[in-house]
């Protein structure tokens, strides 16, 4: 997917480092990320992400600038965790299956604004 800013692809599990790297940036951007721990969070989120993804739990989405791949500038996913079955709202069906979790969405400061996170 692509417009004349940004290209948007779907992540792999090699690019789990970059995803851990823009959730914990994410964080300190909320102040909620202490830096004496911002590299146990980056390890421990790159591990979880690349088995995530290569499970099917987590599937993810990145987007650089056009023209310059290697200028990543956001990112989303989706966590698809089991459902334990249970009764939909009618009480008349189980639901059986996954649930979507949006997080990790994130767009470097520079370019937020535009649209990009509601396009990830």
């Amino acid at each position: 997917m692509s417009d004349p800013l940004f290209v948007i692809w779907r992540a792999r599990g090699a690019d789990a480092d970059i995803i851990a790297g823009q959730r914990t940036v994410m964080f300190r951007d909320m102040g909620s990320l202490d830096p004496s721990v911002e590299g146990e969070l980056f390890d421990a989120a790159t591990s979880q992400i690349r088995e995530a993804i290569a499970s099917g739990e987590y599937v993810a989405w990145l987007a650089h600038v056009a023209g310059e791949p290697q200028r990543i500038i956001g990112g989303s996913g989706v966590q698809l965790p089991r459902l334990f079955p249970r009764p939909d709202e009618s009480g008349k069906q189980v639901l059986i299956g996954r649930e979507g979790i949006v997080l990790n969405v994130y767009v470097a400061r520079d370019y937020r604004r535009r649209g990009l996170a509601r396009r990830l």
